[in-house]
């Protein structure tokens, strides 16, 4: 799995859009994380999934972001539904996966059918 979180100048690639330095401990919630704490971008791993395929296991301790990593993956893939599912496209401005080109983000929130 490639280590989304470091950049081209290999430092990480770390979110706060509130500005208060505020970690999440145990919130698996992507839409709270990456909105109202920090956040270290390890969205380069959708590319790196997509491109695998097959069966991938996350093995991975405890409190190691397995649960929020999943919840990123379905804010990605999930297609919005009035009423129930909105549009989770601007939690992803700024964050790495948007920048994988356009095969990536074409596929999220795709439509099947």
């Amino acid at each position: 799995m490639c280590n989304g979180s470091v950049g081209a100048q290999g430092a990480p690639h770390v979110v706060d859009r509130r500005g208060k330095g505020i970690v999440a401990i145990g919130i698996e919630s992507f839409a709270d994380v990456v909105t109202r704490h920090v956040y270290v971008d390890k969205t380069m791993a959708i590319p790196d999934l997509v491109d695998r395929g097959g069966v991938t296991l996350f093995c991975r301790p405890r409190r190691f972001g397995k649960s929020l990593m999943l919840r990123t993956l379905q804010c990605y893939f999930e297609a919005p539904v009035e009423g129930w599912v909105d549009d989770a496209g601007p939690l992803f401005d700024g964050l790495a996966v948007m920048g994988a080109g356009d095969y990536y983000t074409a596929e999220r929130g795709a439509q099947i059918g």
